[in-house]
């Protein structure tokens, strides 16, 4: 039996049917639930955008991410297609009564200027935890170089190194990947806290950590 669709009077032998209407008229519907302008937060010091809980550089898989953030609450997948500074190309398919819409839209990406809280930290001079590393010159270069990799990859940072008598003292924005990358690398530094503040009731240390190479 020939169906036809309620809202265009397309009929099932000439194009597919999702439940009750055409694919045209579901797609075309969907479609208008998907804004055609998304702000993105973009850091003008970094070039980074944000992403939910942190900032990212800018690919398919971040852009995706932050463009989710402020897409209807549907449940749809989706793909960024193609994209430049001022557009994205995107493929969604959504469940519905009936079988699965695909449809594609271009959106335009407005970029919202920002300082990171990264990049804020860095020009501050944040840090939360102080690497005395004493010892031999060229080992001490080496384990600063890793641990400076290490931070940056995942987005944590070196605040300043400060060369000082027998060594270095390496400022660093996060001390839970700062002790991450001793034991990945079995160093055992001797430890000791000072109290920087108080938040919130709760007192917040910086840390400190000797380690001879």
């Amino acid at each position: 039996m020939i169906k036809h669709c309620p809202t265009c009077n397309r009929t099932s032998d000439k194009t597919r049917f999702i439940g009750e209407f055409c694919e045209f008229c579901v797609t075309d519907r969907l479609r208008k639930h998907v804004p055609d302008i998304i702000k993105l937060s973009y850091c003008k010091r970094c070039g980074r955008i944000r992403i939910p809980g942190r900032h990212s550089e800018i690919d398919r898989m971040s852009l995706m991410s932050a463009i989710k953030m402020q897409l209807p609450k549907i449940k749809m997948e989706s793909e960024v297609l193609s994209y430049d500074e001022k557009s994205a190309n995107i493929e969604f398919m959504v469940a519905v009564p009936g079988g699965f819409a695909k449809f594609t839209k271009d959106i335009g990406l407005k970029m919202k200027h920002e300082i990171c809280k990264d990049c804020l930290r860095k020009s501050s001079g944040y840090f939360e935890a102080t690497v005395q590393l004493r010892g031999d010159a060229e080992v001490i270069q080496r384990v600063m170089r890793k641990l400076t990799t290490f931070l940056e990859e995942r987005d944590a940072f070196v605040a300043k190194a400060e060369k000082v008598q027998g060594g270095w003292d390496i400022y660093t924005s996060d001390k839970r990947l700062t002790n991450v990358f001793f034991r990945l690398h079995e160093l055992n530094p001797k430890k000791s806290y000072t109290l920087f503040t108080v938040r919130e009731g709760k007192p917040v240390y910086r840390d400190t950590y000797a380690i001879r190479v």
